[in-house]
């Protein structure tokens, strides 16, 4: 599925561990309880994408486009590496992200109430 066009397809729920969908364009998809454990979302469209209660634990998500993304509460980042990200609009809460490295983060804004932060990378995050 890599460079795929998936904009606004409905995946919830969906098994797609390990999926290759680089480059894909998910704009505007419904990713919400999808399974996407060690899938390789480098340089995808994830904006407008509801990725609510999702499982994204190994996910490769560089250089994703993941501004504004409509729903990320409750996601299982697991160790995902988001260095440098602005995730400051982001509704974080319940998430998470045990491990995720998200040093040079910008995360003023984020809503992290519940959100669990345990043994994250947050060097020179704000």
């Amino acid at each position: 599925w890599e460079g795929y066009q998936l904009g606004g397809i409905d995946l919830s729920g969906a098994r797609l561990g390990g999926a290759k969908l680089s480059g894909a364009d998910l704009s505007g998809a419904n990713l919400s309880k999808c399974d996407l454990q060690n899938a390789n979302l480098t340089k995808a469209n994830l904006q407008g994408c509801n990725l609510e209660a999702g499982d994204l634990q190994g996910c490769h998500l560089e250089q994703a486009q993941l501004l504004s993304a409509s729903a990320v509460r409750g996601c299982n980042f697991g160790a995902v590496a988001w260095e440098g990200y602005q995730l400051g609009s982001f509704d974080l809460s319940g998430a998470r992200l045990g491990g995720a490295k998200l040093s040079g983060a910008d995360l003023s804004g984020a809503d992290l109430p519940g959100a669990n932060l345990q043994r994250c990378d947050l060097q020179n995050a704000n």
